[in-house]
């Protein structure tokens, strides 16, 4: 099966979790203009100023600056509702797809989504997408480090509310199963979220020929396990 025939299964067949990534647009940073808060005369130097020695004039200064951070705020809180609501259908499968688990996916996604609020401030008026999918593979990485084995793909239909995912999608997550976690990273990042070897890299902090090389040992070991199942 070539890299085709994986993206047509898993684009076309596995939408109830969400299809690939959204184009997603950030909004950039809204800059704020302090007031100063010093005083002095003509012929007097400048001195900081006393607390209430600010007057009317300085207390209304900080009255509008604390407003324009709260509406800088609220913005910043606004787009990450509407990034965080967009990208956690396909962060899902992604997560599905990398660890074989719906209960797993659930918390990777929960986790990536923590960290990216986090980092809002920075990152959400850059590339949120290629920061979600970055933080999701290591943490998926540092997952199967720590527990150096692999659990199978669940029952759905519970988290699915009561519908179960397309049989042909549940073989094909099962079959990820079968491939070390870099190839099952660099076939999912490549194949299903259509990602770049160049980007694959830069999300899981590997070469070009490292992505690659898994890239093509995973194809290979993917269709193997899907050939032995269309004949079982």
């Amino acid at each position: 099966m070539g890299a085709g025939g994986l993206h047509g299964r898993a684009r076309g067949r596995g939408r109830r979790l969400g299809g690939g990534p959204a184009d997603l647009h950030a909004v950039g940073r809204q800059h704020v203009r302090e007031g100063d808060p010093t005083v002095g005369g003509p012929n007097r130097g400048t001195t900081f100023a006393r607390p209430g020695a600010l007057g009317t004039r300085g207390t209304a200064q900080l009255t509008v600056t604390g407003r324009r951070r709260s509406v800088v705020r609220r913005q910043q809180e606004e787009t990450f509702v509407a990034f965080a609501t967009a990208a956690k259908p396909w962060l899902l499968t992604t997560a599905w797809m990398l660890a074989g688990d719906p209960h797993t996916a659930e918390d990777l996604v929960q986790e990536t989504l923590v960290r990216l609020y986090t980092r809002w401030s920075r990152v959400g008026h850059q590339q949120p997408a290629a920061y979600a999918r970055r933080v999701l593979a290591n943490l998926h990485t540092d997952r199967w480090r720590r527990t150096r084995r692999e659990v199978l793909v669940e029952d759905h239909a519970e988290r699915s509310g009561g519908h179960a995912p397309d049989p042909v999608l549940v073989d094909l997550v099962r079959a990820l199963q079968g491939l070390g976690p870099r190839e099952r990273e660099c076939v999912v990042l490549r194949h299903y979220l259509d990602l770049s070897e160049k980007q694959t890299a830069e999300a899981l902090g590997v070469s070009v020929g490292a992505v690659k090389g898994y890239t093509s040992r995973g194809l290979g070991a993917l269709r193997d396990v899907l050939k032995e199942a269309d004949h079982v």
